[in-house]
C-alpha cells in the first residue's frame, strides 16, 4: 500500500519513514532498515537525525547485519559529538541516552567508561551502569518494539 504512494511523493522522507514502520511492525527488519535509510537520504539535513542513525543501526542488527549496524552506530556517535545545534537543547536528554546506547552497542569501551564515570550524566547511569551490551540493546529496543 505504501509503495503505491512512493511515486507520487518521491521526495517525501515521511513516506519512506511510514514504509519503514510498517515493515518493522511486520518484523521485516532488513527492508525496514532500507526504507528508513532512504528516508534519511531524502532529508538533506541529516544532522538533526542523530538518533535516527542509532535506530537504523539497531534495525540492521535485528536483521542480522552487524557490520552495517556498526557503521550506523559510529555515524550516530559522530553526529552526537560534533553537530551541536542551538535547537538541540530540547532534545538533549534523548540525545544523551542515544549517545550512551550507541557507545555501548558500538563497542567503544573507553568512551563508554568515560560516559559512565562523568558525574554530569549521573542521572542516566542507573539506566546503563553494569548492563551488558545485550541488556542495553534489549532495553533500547523495548522502547520501540513494546519490550
Amino acid at each position: 500500500m505504501v509503495d503505491s504512494l512512493l511515486p507520487i511523493a518521491k521526495a517525501k522522507d515521511d513516506m519512506y519513514g511510514l514504509k519503514a514502520e510498517f515493515l518493522w511492525l511486520k518484523k521485516d527488519y532488513h527492508n525496514a532498515a532500507l526504507a528508513y535509510e532512504q528516508a534519511i537520504v531524502i532529508d538533506r539535513d541529516s544532522s538533526h537525525l542523530k538518533g535516527a542513525y542509532l535506530f537504523l543501526g539497531v534495525l540492521y542488527e535485528k536483521a542480522g547485519n552487524r557490520d552495517e549496524a556498526q557503521k550506523q552506530y559510529l555515524t550516530a556517535i559522530y553526529l552526537l559529538e560534533t553537530n551541536k545545534r542551538k535547537n538541540d537543547r530540547f532534545f538533549e536528554p534523548s540525545n544523551i541516552v542515544d549517545y550512551a546506547v550507541a557507545l555501548k552497542l558500538s563497542g567503544l569501551d573507553k568512551k563508554w567508561e568515560g560516559f559512565m564515570s562523568d558525574p554530569r550524566f549521573d542521572k542516566y547511569h542507573g539506566m546503563f551502569k553494569g548492563r551488558s551490551r545485550t541488556e542495553v540493546l534489549k532495553k533500547y529496543w523495548g522502547q520501540y518494539d513494546g519490550g
